[in-house]
């Protein structure tokens, strides 16, 4: 399976960070230069709090670096402190390793592969990478239900559409499934 080029990365404020989920910068010119000053303009307007860039997955660095240098930005590790208001789990299956990051302060939670967006404004694990009736497909979507202890209203995703109302009850459709 191979990813549509259209994916999705993440900009939110807690109480002491910028918080950027898989930042990608637009490769078109035009579109970076509105990305770069929309960014330096909210960079400014919190200069007091720290530049934090978060990865779902090691091959989501995306524009990472570029990003860090330019705002002195720490990429987390794990094992790393978080900003206030942002939790992460780990997830693992042979090879494959994901982190799923809870934005708790606005209710969100944060996906890189594992789960996507469908059109009809639900979310699922993609059926080419977690075949139902695999194993590990069955272990992964039960460890994903402790994500659910924390609070859900949006479902944000790297490919497809975003949940942005009643994200827990798709949620939760997804994993029961």
């Amino acid at each position: 399976m191979s990813w549509p080029r259209e994916v999705g990365c993440v900009y939110a404020e807690t109480r002491d960070a910028i918080v950027l989920v898989d930042p990608l910068v637009p490769q078109d010119a035009e579109e970076a230069a509105t990305f770069w000053r929309a960014l330096d303009r909210d960079r400014r307007r919190l200069a007091d709090r720290r530049v934090v860039i978060l990865l779902t997955a090691a091959w989501h660095r995306r524009s990472s670096e570029e990003v860090a240098e330019r705002y002195d930005a720490a990429i987390w590790s794990q094992g790393d402190a978080l900003p206030d208001g942002v939790e992460a789990d780990v997830f693992e299956a042979g090879e494959w390793r994901e982190i799923v990051f809870g934005l708790t302060d606005h209710a969100a939670v944060v996906f890189g592969d594992v789960i996507e967006g469908d059109p009809g404004g639900g979310v699922h694990m993609a059926p080419d990478w977690w075949p139902p009736e695999e194993s590990r497909t069955v272990r992964v979507r039960e460890e994903l239900r402790r994500v659910l202890r924390w609070p859900i209203d949006l479902v944000v995703v790297s490919h497809g559409e975003p949940v942005l109302e009643q994200g827990r009850a798709a949620l939760e459709r997804a994993l029961i499934a």
